[in-house]
């Protein structure tokens, strides 16, 4: 198996826990949801960045931003998307989808060196000084952003399927 391989293989996995856990039926709270569609589009991201059977060139949480500026450039991904031909409304797209990304990317604990709210593990509120569990927190900077959010899921959702994703679960 190469590095490419296993890493979309992971990213599958995580892709479909967090489709699960937004069934009505088997519905989790929204930060084990982010959770998992944090570590998806990582995991997703290093794969597509991945060169021959080489892993990712750098070690780190953030690659979801910088993965969806190179597709921005890759006229096979603007086709399989259905804007062949249309290479502005494209980059209009992708950065449309930018600022979502860097919130879902910056979901991942690691990084910052300060506490922040995060979907994994509590932290210290700055102003409060209270600890607040990922339980208890909204995230609403990312649920206010319905509509951004249903175009990067769809953008993903695609991505998956053209991958070869097929719900685990």
């Amino acid at each position: 198996m190469t590095w490419k391989d296993a890493y979309l293989k992971q990213a599958f996995s995580d892709y479909s826990i967090y489709q699960e856990f937004q069934k009505p039926k088997n519905r989790k709270p929204v930060c084990h949801q982010l959770h998992y569609l944090q570590m998806a589009t990582e995991k997703f991201s290093k794969s597509q960045l991945c060169k021959g059977n080489k892993p990712p060139e750098k070690k780190t949480h953030f690659v979801l931003v910088r993965y969806l500026r190179t597709i921005k450039r890759l006229p096979q991904i603007r086709n399989m998307l259905g804007f062949k031909g249309k290479h502005e409304a494209f980059g209009y797209f992708i950065d449309s989808l930018i600022p979502v990304a860097d919130m879902i990317e910056n979901l991942a604990p690691a990084g910052s060196g300060m506490p922040k709210p995060n979907p994994e593990y509590p932290w210290e509120d700055v102003k409060t000084k209270q600890v607040v569990s990922p339980l208890d927190y909204e995230f609403m900077n990312l649920s206010d952003s319905i509509t951004v959010m249903a175009k990067f899921k769809a953008l993903f959702d695609t991505l998956m399927h053209r991958h070869g994703y097929k719900n685990l679960y």
